[in-house]
């Protein structure tokens, strides 16, 4: 069976300053090297999505999401 997993670090880094999050995209990165080095997960079955690009739009990250797990599904099915 493959390990598969969606990470998701979202900051809010779109919004005014009082109502952003702070180290959450720090923390997906982190969970990303946990599933690697401990839990025996491969990159290449490891979807990280986060919102480093600023000139992203929120409808931008709302179809990544769908087509990570799109990609998930399919992946994981023919398996």
């Amino acid at each position: 069976m493959v390990k598969v997993a969606l990470v998701i670090g979202i900051n809010y880094s779109g919004l005014h300053e009082s109502k952003r999050l702070n180290g959450c995209v720090y923390d997906a990165k982190r969970v990303v090297k946990m599933l690697e080095n401990s839990l025996g997960f491969s990159n290449d079955y490891i979807y990280l999505l986060t919102d480093e690009n600023e000139n992203q739009t929120t409808i931008d990250r709302i179809k990544k999401v769908m087509d990570d797990v799109k990609t998930i599904i399919t992946r994981t099915s023919d398996e």
